[in-house]
């Protein structure tokens, strides 16, 4: 599979991209390799020809490093649900 996605370079440009625009947060980049984690390290590996690449270990300092503007400031969530014994407990 990695080495399909690598064969055209399509793939590994798009990656990049994501990774270098400032327009696109990290998030859309973790999620995929949480399940699958050995699979994540092969794929990323070829797309990004780093032999050492492991997800569990560098895919957040992997953006960190190229989106220094997102964790440069805290996040807060811009949408919370709050459950029914909460708005109780707050008296709304």
């Amino acid at each position: 599979m990695a080495a399909a996605l690598h064969s055209t370079g399509a793939t590994s440009d798009v990656l990049r991209g994501y990774l270098r625009s400032e327009m696109i947060g990290p998030l859309p980049l973790l999620p995929p390799g949480r399940p699958h984690p050995h699979t994540a390290d092969q794929v990323f590996r070829k797309i990004l020809a780093e032999p050492h690449f492991t997800w569990s270990s560098t895919a957040r300092p992997c953006c960190v490093t190229e989106k220094p503007w997102y964790y440069d400031h805290e996040s807060h969530p811009h949408v919370a649900v709050i459950g029914a014994r909460f708005r109780e407990l707050i008296g709304r």
